[in-house]
């Protein structure tokens, strides 16, 4: 007869494979091993990487790729701290991924248990919630609700820390296995301000210019930029930087950008100002590669 897996792990893997979770980008550990136990006979693939880091910003490229939370799980102490600039940059990049880290024992906080760390205080500054499961119970709710806040709103990342002795613990029961229902955003009805205000500036601009932001790149919302330069009638192009062309770290390629919108097919109508603030190349003294 087999014996039903009422473990914190195999409530954490249910909970992941009901909301739709396939892909977990992860670098084994101490702590995090129950974890890879109860996904061997589960629908979740662990994809072993080579540092935490690069865990991390799998987890980022896949959630941009295939429009879904990407989902990464390093080890505790260091190995968190090494995907810390995962996080940053998912941030940046309005990225939805969950993070999970290993973790000390909830029974042995303050006592200096192995890796024992703020993991909270170190992650929300720069996630949109992060969260420490204490009952081996909560994981299903837990997860579910994490999944809703990285893609609820603006996207963006968030952590789950999953101490060793919750992820072992047996409960008497399995926990429930919620559905994850995505809460929908009505931007319409929240941005009718900024939207009036918007469309006035631009039936009253000379010359537009529409640039977006990493959420609404070609990557994601394939089409969009060529369905607003066809109603617009002006240039549309996306960038990573939220600072759009003023970001010094895109050096010549802004004056380039700007050369292109000068030849394009709206050259006739209007003058880019992108052109003329560019800064021009210097000339490189000789002897310099």
């Amino acid at each position: 007869m087999t014996q039903t897996k009422t473990r914190g792990a195999d409530h954490l893997v249910a909970a992941l494979t009901r909301a739709g979770v396939r892909d977990v980008f992860a670098l084994s550990g101490n702590q995090i091993m129950p974890v890879f136990d109860a996904a061997l006979n589960s629908e979740l693939r662990l994809h072993h990487t080579r540092h935490e880091g690069a865990t991390g910003f799998m987890a980022e490229a896949y959630a941009q790729m295939a429009g879904e939370v990407g989902v990464a799980m390093v080890t505790a102490g260091g190995g968190l701290g090494n995907a810390l600039t995962a996080l940053i940059s998912a941030a940046y990049s309005q990225t939805p991924i969950l993070l999970m880290s290993g973790d000390s024992p909830v029974a042995a906080d303050g006592t200096g248990a192995f890796q024992e760390m703020d993991q909270i205080g170190l992650t929300r500054p720069l996630t949109k919630a992060s969260e420490r499961v204490t009952d081996p119970a909560l994981f299903p709710e837990t997860v579910a609700r994490l999944l809703s806040i990285a893609r609820d709103g603006i996207p963006g990342p968030v952590h789950l820390s999953l101490p060793d002795d919750m992820l072992r613990i047996e409960t008497p029961a399995p926990a429930p296995f919620p559905d994850v229902h995505l809460p929908a955003t009505d931007l319409a009805a929240e941005a009718a301000g900024d939207l009036d205000r918007l469309t006035t500036a631009l039936a009253r601009a000379e010359k537009p210019l529409v640039i977006l932001g990493p959420l609404l790149s070609d990557t994601r919302y394939p089409g969009l930029s060529e369905a607003l330069t066809a109603a617009l009638a002006a240039p549309t192009f996306s960038v990573e930087s939220p600072r759009g062309l003023n970001d010094p770290m895109l050096g010549r390629w802004k004056r380039r950008c700007a050369r292109r919108i000068w030849s394009s097919r709206w050259a006739s109508r209007w003058m880019s100002p992108l052109a003329l603030a560019a800064p021009r190349p210097r000339r490189r003294p000789a002897g310099m590669w």
